[in-house]
């Protein structure tokens, strides 16, 4: 639901309400049952956004599958990155929390 229909929705619900076409419990009953489906939306994209561990190689940056580096001299560092962000052209990765987990976050959601 983008936020325009969201707005829609909200106006709907209090236009039923004004013209006594949705009663008092109708109206709590309506704004719950969007509140729901907003939760279940945000955490449908809280398990998209969510982090993984990229172990790269600290020599290289490549990632241990990829790194060409002496296997005795190799040392790794690891990092949370953003599975569905992923990389940008240039090949990096997006660090997390990433912009749309950061955005429902400061928007308290």
């Amino acid at each position: 639901m983008t936020v325009a229909q969201l707005g829609h929705t909200l106006n709907a619900i209090d236009r039923g309400a004004v013209l006594g076409i949705l009663g008092a419990a109708d109206t709590v009953l309506a704004t719950k049952q969007l509140a729901e489906r907003q939760s279940k939306a945000l955490t449908a994209i809280r398990e998209l956004h969510r982090p993984i561990n990229l172990v790269t190689c600290a020599e290289c940056g490549d990632t241990t599958d990829d790194c060409v580096c002496e296997d005795e001299t190799v040392s790794t560092t690891s990092r949370a990155v953003c599975e569905e962000c992923g990389q940008d052209e240039d090949g990096e990765w997006t660090e997390h929390p990433c912009a749309t987990v950061r955005a429902i976050d400061e928007a308290g959601a």
